[in-house]
């Protein structure tokens, strides 16, 4: 590992004085410009919401260049992204979160995409294209988002139509062969009808390289998307969008390490005698097989708005069609021992139909997933399966189904006690039901991994009441505090890696969450300092822990969900944004958690209770400094830094130095030129600029630590036209 810990204090302080000494210049009396955000299925100002909210506009996507999901975390307090591929992110807020991304298990965090939820990650992050807004919601969100927002939820609402023309051409290029076009055009088509039509197509050159190939780990986006809005007079608003989107990684490279001295590694399902040693190089590796990823998706919705006096009736319709392919070398080394593969395809359909008025909302939301998964692992000559049969290939295939019904009703009701106190009280019934059938085929009978073909089938249902109570003191209009106390929960589920009956019957229970938030959100100093702080407590309760065991499939060890812990989590978050005289505004963001195992015994009866949640650092820090100075002519120029300071942390529950990632800091800087209309704009970016080396993901595996790499030095050009 590197350690850059004197450059991460010079580069800062260095940039903080070449912009005063050379780019200084008169100051200009600026205010706070209010933020819109629909975290509460309304609009709303974020100052006005009694939750903890991280909101970035779409010119701060723009200008901080972020492309991606995994670019978020550098702006949000509590929020980390760990990702071992495009494939595979892993999302938690405030330590709650899950490592699993099958069909099977559902993630902690909800997505959702101009209100529709997205059951998958693995189709949501498909980069922050011609986006108006994302607000980063903390803490259960229960109540008004539903089912599988324990932990909170990521939004993304995208630019509507336009009846007046206007569209933008973006183009950029970059180290390792990147290269970026993107595109929009909105306008009326009649009085009453707008279409907006975006495109984009990005590739990223890979950081990571397959020293035996010499292949990389490209990747490769791009998205097509099309809206129409009808306004049918002054009651009633229809938005219509289509959008389709694929994703690629031509390698997913990732490096074996290991727990025993010297790096030598046994690897799982080896041969007798097959051992290696790995090198010391965090990108560079040899393995026999590159691997790849292909995501597609097709992403339709309706929604439909109509105004009877003050109140609000609104539809939102929802589909998806997701096909994921997953093809990685299982050993990851230069050892062939086998290889494995995944392809998902799913159809999720929702409708949402609420009533909004002036102080309350009430709503009935249905949901249905139909999934299915074909896996199978390829052993090759190297492998215990070619030494015990004497055959040199060999498979075992399973096949996953599952089919997810749900339907919820919820509501929330305000009360103005006084003047300055409100209380509000909502809640939410929710009803799963999963019906499933997971089976499995071998060419190899009575050898690991599948010793036995099964088939097995079954269904489960789930049913949870989500309340929420949030007290508020407004005495100002620019002070706001508030107590809350929320509950959410995240479904339960099936597993998805089954080798025989027995483990394929082993469904697992949902997760709940109680959550108790105290926060303030504040504008002071003639509304030019923005200042929001939050302190939680949470209790955790049967958090489903992915774990390693062999003794339910006959000695071989295999991954499989239990609800297996307890945690009580608390933590407190700071986020300041101030407009600095002469041109300067700075933020600064802040996290502390302490999120720990209270009960927790694992597989093998180890005691896990006082181990830290998987990434989960104690300590987080953020820090952006933006200047922007009018030059003579009209011309504008803008520079910016920003910072990320994250403490150390472990990727695994055992809380083991072998799956331990370091503290490390990351830093961006950007600049731009643009003339006074501001229609151009030139803009040179460098992120991570002293390639700070870390890990993204590790996972245990036995003796061996799979892991991947966090993103090197990136920089690029870009140049936008706005009209």
């Amino acid at each position: 590992m590197k350690n850059n810990d004197a450059r991460v204090q010079l580069r800062p302080g260095l940039l903080v004085s070449l912009c005063l000494l050379l780019l200084s210049g008169p100051a200009v009396a600026r205010q706070l410009e209010e933020v819109t955000v629909t975290a509460t299925k309304r609009e709303a100002g974020l100052q006005d919401v009694p939750i903890a909210i991280t909101a970035l506009s779409g010119e701060d996507l723009e200008s901080k260049n972020i492309l991606s999901a995994t670019d978020l975390e550098k702006f949000t307090p509590g929020l980390r992204l760990p990702q071992q591929d495009a494939s595979r992110t892993f999302v938690r807020i405030r330590g709650v979160g899950s490592r699993k991304f099958d069909i099977g298990s559902e993630g902690s965090v909800g997505i959702f995409v101009d209100e529709i939820y997205i059951p998958r990650f693995s189709s949501a992050d498909l980069g922050f294209f011609d986006a108006a807004r994302v607000e980063v919601l903390k803490g259960p969100q229960g109540t008004l988002l539903g089912r599988n927002t324990a932990a909170g939820a990521i939004s993304v609402t995208n630019r509507r139509p336009t009846f007046e023309t206007e569209g933008f051409v973006d183009v950029g290029v970059g180290n390792k062969d990147s290269h970026l076009l993107r595109g929009a055009f909105s306008g009326g088509v009649t009085d009453t009808l707008a279409l907006r039509a975006s495109v984009a197509a990005v590739e990223q050159g890979g950081m990571q390289q397959n020293t035996l190939t010499g292949t990389t780990d490209d990747r490769e986006s791009a998205l097509a998307r099309l809206q129409a809005s009808w306004e049918a007079g002054d009651t009633l608003n229809v938005l219509g969008t289509v959008q389709y989107a694929r994703r690629e990684q031509k390698a997913l490279l990732q490096k074996n390490t290991s727990t025993m001295e010297g790096g030598v590694i046994t690897p799982l399902f080896g041969s007798p005698g097959v051992v290696y040693t790995v090198n010391d190089d965090l990108r560079d590796y040899p393995m026999t097989e590159d691997g790849e990823f292909t995501g597609e998706s097709v992403l339709s919705s309706l929604r439909v708005e109509k105004f009877v006096g003050d109140v609000s009736l609104i539809s939102i319709t929802g589909y998806q069609h997701t096909e994921d392919d997953i093809f990685e070398d299982f050993d990851a080394a230069e050892v062939a021992i086998g290889t494995s593969s995944t392809d998902t395809e799913s159809d999720t359909f929702s409708q949402e139909f609420r009533v909004v008025g002036n102080n309350y909302l009430a709503g009935l939301f249905l949901y249905r997933d139909d999934a299915e998964s074909l896996g199978g692992f390829f052993w090759q000559e190297d492998s215990l399966q070619a030494f015990l049969s004497r055959e040199p290939l060999s498979s075992d295939v399973g096949l996953v189904q599952v089919e997810t019904s749900s339907w919820a009703l919820f509501g929330e009701y305000r009360i103005d006690l006084t003047d300055a106190f409100a209380l509000t009280v909502g809640g939410r019934y929710s009803y799963d039901e999963k019906q499933y059938e997971v089976s499995a085929e071998t060419s190899l009978p009575n050898l690991p991994a599948v010793f036995v073909p099964f088939r097995h089938e079954g269904s489960e249902d789930w049913d949870s009441f989500d309340p929420k109570v949030a007290l508020t003191w407004e005495p100002r209009e620019d002070f706001l505090a508030y107590l809350t106390y929320s509950e959410g929960y995240k479904s339960g589920g099936v597993q998805f890696t089954a080798i025989n009956e027995a483990l394929a019957r082993q469904l697992f229970d949902p997760e709940e969450l109680s959550s108790w938030e105290l926060g303030v959100k504040s504008e002071l100093m003639d509304r030019t300092l923005r200042l929001n702080a939050s302190a939680f407590y949470y209790e955790y309760d049967d958090l489903q822990v992915q774990r390693v065991d062999s003794t339910i499939t006959g000695g071989v060890p295999v991954a499989f969900t239990d609800n297996a812990a307890r945690s009580d989590i608390n933590g407190v978050e700071l986020e300041v944004f101030w407009l600095l005289p002469h041109g300067f505004a700075t933020r600064l963001g802040y996290a502390y958690l302490d999120a720990e195992y209270d009960e927790y015994i694992g597989s093998n009866g180890e005691d896990f209770a006082g181990n830290p949640l998987p990434v989960s650092p104690e300590h987080t820090v953020m820090w952006s400094l933006d200047y922007r100075a009018v030059l003579p002519g009209g011309w504008q120029l803008v520079a910016g830094t920003d910072w990320t300071w994250v403490d150390d942390y472990n990727f695994d529950v055992n809380d083991d130095p072998t799956t331990a990632q370091a503290d490390y800091a990351l830093g961006a800087v950007t600049l731009a030129l643009m003339p006074e209309s501001e229609k151009w704009r030139v803009s040179a970016f460098v992120n991570n600029v002293t390639d700070e080396e870390y890990y993204s993901q590790r996972t245990r595996r036995e003796s061996e630590i799979i892991a991947s790499a966090g993103e090197g030095r990136r920089y690029g050009l870009r140049v936008n036209y706005a009209f």
